[in-house]
């Protein structure tokens, strides 16, 4: 259950050209090496050519930054400007917007009205020539009539669930997903790629959103799978977002202070946005983890107001580190038996930016039931 002010929102290490897979680099021993007789020196083939680099272009394109082959054509479909990050739901173009195409082949994007719905249904038209690469990336998931696409987004990094058989990886910081299919299928979708030897898959999270992230399709068609696969590792590998990744400090009295701060702007942010309506359900959380204090409430985080006071306890039961480079934060409501009513605890979970800004929140047992609850105050 989404609480009152909660915001939605959405780079892995910077590899050196000379580390690049599509770079040629010859084998070599190292140690001394003993000198040759005159039939080994007149056996010896000629030394192998210094290795060559292939020229890259660099783009800052979908709130990434890569680099690519520049002998590939980078295709961008002007979608982001007229998105809030990757939230990129546009009726007009339908959903979700496929941001654009990188590779040595061709691929493009169509979308039709499809009523009665009110979104678009969307399909990308694959041309891939004999010994080609064409790299697709897209907000994730895939919603709204379009093919079923695989999705890795932040919640489910935090929360779960995991994508089965996907290999877990970094990338920029972040955690990141990659499949692979010998064979024409996107893997986790029913997407299929005329003439394509092998297809990859990505998920990539986001700080600036937490209930989307990226889904990065290569189709590649033979000969050269190899390579192909190399050069599109490569750039994945190499990503990095825009803003840049916010990492949280790694020294445990700096980790502290963070902590800190987060834990008052989360609580105030609440705090703020509940009483703006006269609603006060935050106030009697302290601001010290692990810290209780006594309230007598009538107003709760989740259920109608209540129409008797009641004496609770609240806690900072929790407050950690999440592979976000952010927060889980968890509070209690405590009350003693009363004389109609049982004794019961009320649990809210908070996910948390770095900085203490929320995503989500939830309730990990359910919607607790408050003793002497009642009925909404909107009409309706």
């Amino acid at each position: 259950m989404a609480l009152p002010g909660l915001l939605a929102l959405a780079a892995v290490l910077a590899l050196g050209i000379a580390a690049l897979p599509w770079l040629t680099v010859p084998h070599s021993v190292a140690g001394p090496v003993a000198p040759l007789s005159s039939a080994q020196a007149s056996s010896t083939p000629e030394p192998t050519a210094p290795p060559t680099a292939v020229p890259l272009a660099h783009a800052e394109k979908w709130f990434l930054s890569f680099d690519y082959p520049a002998a590939w054509t980078l295709t961008d479909r002007n979608a982001v400007a007229a998105t809030a990050g990757l939230n990129a739901i546009r009726p007009s173009e339908g959903d979700p917007v496929v941001f654009g195409f990188v590779g040595n082949g061709s691929a493009s994007e169509e979308c039709a009205p499809n009523p009665p719905n009110l979104f678009y249904s969307c399909s990308t038209s694959w041309s891939l020539a004999a010994g080609t690469i064409v790299i697709r990336v897209e907000v994730s998931p895939r919603e709204h009539n379009s093919p079923a696409a695989g999705s890795w987004t932040a919640l489910q990094a935090v929360e779960g669930p995991d994508l089965p058989g996907a290999q877990a990886m970094t990338i920029d910081g972040l955690p990141a997903r990659f499949s692979k299919n010998v064979s024409d299928e996107v893997p986790y979708s029913t997407e299929t790629i005329p003439g394509a030897s092998e297809v990859l898959w990505w998920g990539l999270t986001s700080q600036q959103q937490f209930t989307f992230g990226y889904s990065i399709v290569a189709g590649i068609r033979g000969p050269n799978v190899e390579a192909l696969e190399a050069q599109a590792k490569s750039l994945v590998a190499g990503i990095h977002y825009i803003p840049e990744t916010s990492m949280l400090p790694t020294d445990p009295a700096a980790l502290d202070q963070v902590r800190q701060s987060a834990l008052e702007r989360a609580l105030a942010d609440q705090k703020h946005d509940a009483n703006s309506e006269h609603n006060h359900a935050w106030d009697c959380f302290p601001t010290t983890v692990g810290a209780s204090q006594k309230a007598t409430i009538t107003q709760t985080p989740n259920s109608n107001p209540l129409t008797r006071p009641l004496p609770v306890t609240c806690t900072v039961e929790s407050m950690v580190p999440t592979v976000m480079q952010g927060w889980t934060l968890t509070l209690s409501q405590t009350w003693e038996a009363g004389s109609d009513y049982a004794a019961g605890r009320a649990v809210v979970v908070l996910s948390l930016a770095g900085n203490g800004m929320a995503w989500q929140a939830g309730y990990p047992s359910g919607a607790p039931t408050y003793p002497h609850e009642g009925g909404s105050k909107f009409p309706g």
